[in-house]
């Protein structure tokens, strides 16, 4: 599930927010195949390579370890908000838990990447980013097409949540104000996404460069959560405003349909 982040440090949501997961369409813009691989190609000292390949094995399962507890954030978040008697308040308080999970499995992507590199000669570096990326460098039109296709995915979720949640409110009028509440959350998602892609787009020439400082690295993450706290503040706002609008049987399956975002 983390493949190439542990190198290039870079995480995304997709229009569906990943609130509680560290989901493989992070992973899928910035792509490097068969790690291990690239680092015995790359590295000519044998005692070095097998440090890189323990570094790198290491990351996998101290983030393995925290994505359990990220699951577990997401279990008790969707227990917490399909009650309606639960505040807003109560819900931010156990996302801001999980986002400190997600800040700790960043923080160990970004330290085993700084210890690579004092390990790794730059030469040895750009050798193994250039065969990492290289099917990609040949074929811009494969990296487009990652992109549209994490699009798309999100899109469908988000419409098929759309339909849903108009069908589950009876009245016309409290339909008609559900579709629009949900039409602003989409939008702003949506946006928020486009806002990611771009930006991690602008930084990945960053990530790749042997000489890139831990700061940058860590900055790259500071944006990305920020966008995603405001995709969860959309999520609040929005169900705030389907609760007000929704009899208690009703938003038993609204609050269905909303976990299934999540």
């Amino acid at each position: 599930m983390i493949t190439a982040t542990v190198f290039l440090v870079m995480s995304i949501f997709g229009g569906s927010p990943n609130f509680f997961s560290i989901p493989k369409t992070e992973t899928k813009i910035f792509t490097i195949q068969k790690i291990e691989k690239h680092l015995r190609n790359s590295i000519s000292d044998k005692n070095r390579e097998k440090e890189a390949r323990h570094i790198f094995q290491q990351a996998k399962r101290e983030i393995k370890s925290l994505e359990k507890q990220l699951k577990e954030s997401g279990k008790e978040f969707k227990e917490l908000q399909s009650d309606r008697t639960v505040k807003s308040n109560k819900l931010t308080e156990v996302f801001m838990k999980s986002e400190e999970v997600r800040k700790k499995v960043q923080l160990v992507l970004v330290e085993k990447r700084m210890m690579l590199r004092q390990l790794i000669r730059e030469n040895e570096w750009n050798e193994f980013i250039r065969e990492g990326i290289k099917s990609i460098a040949e074929n811009p039109k494969k990296r487009d097409k990652e992109i549209r296709k994490i699009e798309e995915v999100d899109n469908k979720t988000l419409s098929r949540v759309q339909k849903k949640l108009t069908k589950q409110i009876n009245d016309e009028s409290r339909q008609k104000k559900a579709f629009n509440a949900y039409i602003d959350f989409e939008e702003k998602v949506n946006s928020l996404t486009e806002e990611s892609i771009t930006y991690l787009q602008e930084n990945d020439k960053a990530a790749q460069q042997y000489q890139t400082d831990q700061k940058v690295l860590e900055n790259v993450f500071i944006t990305l959560n920020k966008s995603r706290e405001e995709a969860m503040v959309s999520f609040l706002i929005l169900r705030e405003e389907l609760i007000g609008l929704s009899s208690e049987e009703e938003w038993k399956k609204i609050a269905k349909t909303l976990n299934s975002m999540l």
